[in-house]
C-alpha cells in the first residue's frame, strides 16, 4: 500500500514548485516601475564628455528612458560641460553626474566621500577604469580601488543598484584581461540587497568607427553606449507580475490530491 500511496504524492511535489516558483522576477526588491529613481553616471571623461562638441552617453541615455515613459533624476555634483561650449540646443537633459576626465580610480574615490554626503543615489552608472590602464597601473590594483568604489558606494545606501561597465575598447593589450576581472569582480561582490550587474561595452564595439580618438567614443559611441546601458537599465522599470494570491496555493495543495488520491484509488483497485 506504500507503494499506491507514492503514485499520489509526486504530481504534489511537481505541482508545489510550479506554484512558488511563479513569475518571481530577479532583485524585485530594486524595481523602480511608476518612481523616479536617483541616477548617479559615475566615470571619468567618458561619463564626462569630452572636446567641446561631445556631451557623453548621458543625453542619449536620458533620452531614451525619457521617450520610453521611464521618469528619472540623474545625479552627482557636477552639472557642467568640459569645454562650456556646447550648442544650448544639446542641453535638453538632466545634465547632473559625477565624473573626472583624466582620473584615475583611485582619485574618483578621494572626491567620492565629499559628494555621496550631497546626493544619494538609487543607481550608479559605472565606467571607470580606462585611465588607470592609460597610465600604467596594475590591473589588480585598479580592481582593488574599483572595489573600494562599490564599498563606499554601499556605505551611503546599503540597497544601491551598481551597474558595472566593462570599459570600451582603447587600443591597450590591458583592457582584455582587466575587463575580464571586472567580470570576476561583478560575480563576486554582488549580493540580493546591493546588486552589482555587469554591462558589457567591450564585446563588439568596433573602435576604429566608434571612438574619434584611442579612448573616447564619437556621437555614435556615445549612442551604442547609451544604447547598452538602457537595456540594462530597462527591466528595472517594467511593471511588477502580479504575485499569485495567497491564499489560492492552500487550497491548490488540497484540492490536487483529492484528485490524485482518487487515481490512487483506481490504481489501487486493479491489484490482485
Amino acid at each position: 500500500m506504500m507503494r499506491d500511496r507514492l503514485i499520489g504524492l509526486f504530481p504534489i511535489v511537481a505541482l508545489s514548485t510550479v506554484i512558488s516558483g511563479f513569475a518571481q522576477p530577479a532583485y524585485a526588491e530594486h524595481n523602480f516601475f511608476g518612481q523616479t529613481p536617483k541616477i548617479m553616471p559615475l566615470g571619468d571623461s567618458i561619463t564626462e564628455g569630452f572636446e567641446e562638441y561631445l556631451i557623453s552617453y548621458r543625453r542619449d541615455l536620458w533620452h531614451m528612458l525619457d521617450q520610453s515613459g521611464y521618469s528619472v533624476d540623474f545625479v552627482g555634483t557636477k552639472a557642467d560641460t568640459p569645454a562650456g561650449t556646447f550648442d544650448p540646443t544639446i542641453l535638453d537633459f538632466d545634465l547632473d553626474y559625477e565624473a573626472y576626465s583624466g582620473w584615475r580610480a583611485e582619485q574618483v574615490n578621494s572626491q567620492l566621500t565629499t559628494s555621496l554626503q550631497l546626493v544619494d543615489p538609487d543607481i550608479v552608472l559605472l565606467h571607470l577604469g580606462t585611465n588607470d590602464i592609460f597610465q600604467g597601473e596594475s590591473v589588480v590594483s585598479t580592481i582593488s580601488d574599483l572595489t573600494t568604489t562599490i564599498t563606499m558606494l554601499r556605505a551611503d545606501n546599503p540597497d544601491v543598484l551598481i551597474l558595472l561597465a566593462q570599459i570600451i575598447p582603447m587600443g591597450s593589450p590591458s583592457v582584455v584581461p582587466f575587463n575580464n576581472e571586472i567580470a570576476v569582480l561583478a560575480n563576486s561582490i554582488t549580493t540580493e540587497q546591493s546588486p552589482v550587474l555587469l554591462v558589457d561595452h567591450y564585446t563588439g564595439y568596433n573602435e576604429s568607427v566608434l571612438n574619434f580618438d584611442n579612448w573616447h567614443p564619437n556621437a555614435s559611441g556615445e549612442a551604442e553606449m547609451a544604447a547598452r546601458w538602457f537595456a540594462a537599465l530597462e527591466p528595472f522599470f517594467q511593471e511588477p507580475i502580479e504575485e499569485p494570491d495567497p491564499v489560492a496555493v492552500p487550497i491548490a495543495l488540497w484540492v490536487a490530491p483529492i484528485f490524485l488520491g482518487m487515481a490512487t484509488l483506481v490504481v489501487s483497485g486493479t491489484r490482485t
